[in-house]
């Protein structure tokens, strides 16, 4: 029979982790990154409106898996979305108590599927051509884990190279589906306690309230055509952004951005992106 919580103190529950998702196709202000050490005055400003109404479920949903469901309830703690990813949250005594009320076992998994919410994700995600097909097969998807557990974020990276490679697809176990979802994730991520290396708590078994994982997506970068173009010729490669312009011409004529609803892989190997 698992412990009940104190009434005398009712309940309280302090973060465990954060999950951050970052995309830089709609973070990023025209060509300045969003992350610049050091953007123009308007760049600036505009790149901190931009992350006032950013909001991950434009582009993707994150759920806990079944297991993960019943461990959660098992383990009094809480899933919660934020605009930029998601936490959960461990109950405690008290709001003044960095302990989690129920301990937390070594080897405890955390599994969180992610679902596309945007049908051209992929598009303007910096995915290979490789990994696109793998991740449209059924029964294939792609698993991030966490590799250690910093107090710095920065180190603190999901992905490597701001993309899904290869090497982390897998063929999807079906006991990891999420109860009243019937379409596939496209896959999942992972947060395991492990100490040392990766433990959610610190030595002395309290929480870790910065305890923050990121996922950073590059945004894809395709060759520009006009409609009218002739085969093979392009305006030069550039990143697709949603915010602002990228400075592109084509002669002397300055370019509008394409969106990723017109942007197709081709059979010389590239993407494109036409703009009408």
């Amino acid at each position: 029979m698992k412990p009940l919580l104190p009434e005398s103190f009712g309940i309280s529950y302090q973060i465990l982790f954060t999950v951050r998702v970052q995309h830089r196709y709609f973070l990023d202000f025209g060509s300045t990154p969003f992350d610049t050490a050091a953007p123009s005055a308007e760049a600036r400003k505009k790149i901190g409106l931009i992350r006032r109404v950013y909001d991950v479920s434009q582009f993707l949903a994150f759920l806990p898996d079944a297991p993960t469901h019943q461990l959660l309830k098992n383990q009094r703690m809480l899933f919660k979305k934020q605009a930029d990813g998601f936490v959960v949250l461990a109950a405690t005594e008290n709001p003044r108590s960095p302990t989690p009320f129920l301990p937390l076992a070594a080897g405890l998994k955390f599994v969180f599927a992610v679902y596309p919410t945007d049908p051209f994700f992929m598009l303007y995600t910096n995915l290979t051509p490789e990994v696109m097909n793998e991740l449209k097969r059924p029964g294939r998807g792609f698993r991030l884990k966490n590799r250690n557990s910093s107090a710095n974020p920065l180190e603190n990276r999901l992905n490597t190279g701001e993309t899904i490679r290869m090497a982390d697809l897998e063929d999807q176990p079906p006991e990891h589906a999420v109860t009243g979802r019937l379409e596939r994730p496209l896959g999942f991520i992972e947060i395991e306690h492990a100490p040392p290396t990766r433990s959610l708590l610190t030595a002395e078994d309290a929480l870790q309230p910065t305890l923050t994982y990121t996922l950073t997506l590059q945004n894809r970068t395709t060759r520009w055509r006009l409609k009218n173009d002739a085969p093979g010729d392009f305006a030069g490669e550039h990143q697709l952004v949603k915010n602002g312009l990228i400075p592109a011409v084509n002669g002397t004529t300055k370019l509008a951005n394409p969106t990723p609803a017109t942007t197709t892989f081709e059979n010389d190997g590239h993407f494109y992106s036409t703009i009408y």
